[in-house]
């Protein structure tokens, strides 16, 4: 099996019959009675027509808005992820009737991220990095545990390799407890915390940039926009960096309990390891800071 890409939104959401049948069994309601027990009737016989909803997605049933999404996305605890949240994620198992997929969600391809308009290093640079981050959980502990099918197992990589990639992901934790940032006054070291999701960074880094160079190769310079002194390759880390650019109070990261890095950390942390991003920038690797001699890479 291969891995499944999702964009947008199920496209059965534009036929008016899939939504007819998906409704087709709510109970009629008393539109006549303007009192507030026949209000609460209509309440009772919707909440009903709920959980019938609910059984039919444990059993699996037809759900005839996804279509060919999985039925995963039914549930009302997945909404924030496709539906109302600007994320994109990949899904490695277990699976229900689908596993193995990533999803770019219509919520997150829009401006500041995706536009149809933008620049292509930009547009790779951003939602690119994105979704190469979301594909390299497929490989990282986590999807190390799960075949292409979804399936369960003990691990889909020898003991040795997963041994050379503890190994290498140790530099990462390194690298980021050393970058300045600061927690009740003291340097922050959540390295080990967010290590899954810093590989991940730099692999989406790595690839993306690896996939728009290959774009370049086949299409040409794109050329440099009009009043922007910026080459294709240095579009394409500013995008990156743009990304997560935004303003972040101190005192946030006092309690600070995630699984993400802070985005200063997560900028700095892969452009450090990017040598494509010091050769662009013409950074001098005895002299600047951004300029990583020990590279962390974990493939």
């Amino acid at each position: 099996a291969k891995m499944t890409i999702l964009t947008g939104y199920p496209q059965s959401i534009y036929d008016a019959n899939a939504i007819v049948a998906h409704y087709a069994t709510v109970p009629s309601m008393d539109n006549t009675t303007t009192t507030q027990g026949a209000w609460l009737l209509n309440v009772e016989k919707m909440n009903d027509w709920y959980v019938q909803q609910n059984i039919a997605r444990f059993e699996n049933s037809a759900f005839p808005i996804l279509d060919e999404w999985p039925i995963i996305f039914a549930q009302k605890s997945a909404y924030r992820y496709w539906l109302t949240g600007v994320n994109a994620f990949y899904y490695n198992g277990p699976s229900v009737d689908g596993a193995n997929f990533f999803v770019i969600p219509v919520t997150i391809t829009q401006t500041p991220l995706f536009d149809i308009g933008y620049p292509l290093a930009a547009i790779y640079g951003a939602i690119g990095v994105i979704s190469a981050h979301e594909m390299s959980h497929g490989f990282d502990p986590i999807g190390f545990g799960f075949a292409s099918n979804g399936t369960i197992v003990n691990s889909i990589v020898s003991d040795d390799d997963f041994d050379y990639y503890d190994d290498a992901t140790q530099c990462f934790v390194e690298q980021y407890d050393s970058i300045p940032m600061q927690q009740n006054a003291q340097q922050m070291n959540n390295g080990t915390r967010t290590q899954i999701e810093n590989v991940a960074d730099n692999v989406g880094l790595i690839a993306a940039y690896n996939a728009w160079r290959q774009h370049l190769r086949a299409a040409g310079s794109i050329g440099i926009l009009p009043g922007v002194d910026m080459s294709d390759d240095k579009l394409f880390f500013w995008s990156f960096a743009y990304t997560w650019c935004g303003v972040e109070q101190q005192e946030l990261f006092n309690n600070y309990t995630e699984d993400f890095s802070p985005h200063y950390t997560r900028v700095i942390g892969a452009l450090q390891n990017s040598q494509a991003f010091q050769n662009a920038f013409g950074c001098d690797a005895e002299k600047d800071w951004m300029s990583n001699q020990d590279q962390c890479s974990v493939w």
